[in-house]
């Protein structure tokens, strides 16, 4: 058995690649297992305002993976700390 190890912060985007292709029926037939692992999972949320108390992703916080490149160019950067704790 092959297992596959994947860092995405959009895990649920996978599940039609793997419910109707290929990979599909080798999951099936036990020959790959693919395990999904969200950055987010893995830091502590922020408050959504300055003072408030630590707050859950449910009360506002933000679980923050990412930043704004250096020298604010276009796109953003993915933080090492979240990837290398998933």
């Amino acid at each position: 058995m092959v297992i596959f190890h994947v860092i995405t912060i959009f895990p649920e985007m996978f599940s039609s690649y793997l419910n109707e292709s290929v990979l599909h029926r080798a999951f099936l037939k036990k020959k790959i297992k693919i395990k999904f692992y969200n950055p987010r999972d893995f830091v502590t949320p922020t408050p959504k305002r300055v003072g408030a108390p630590t707050a859950s992703v449910r009360e506002g916080g933000r679980r923050k993976v990412d930043e704004i490149p250096y020298g604010c160019g276009p796109g953003m950067v993915m933080m090492a700390e979240p990837i290398l704790k998933a």
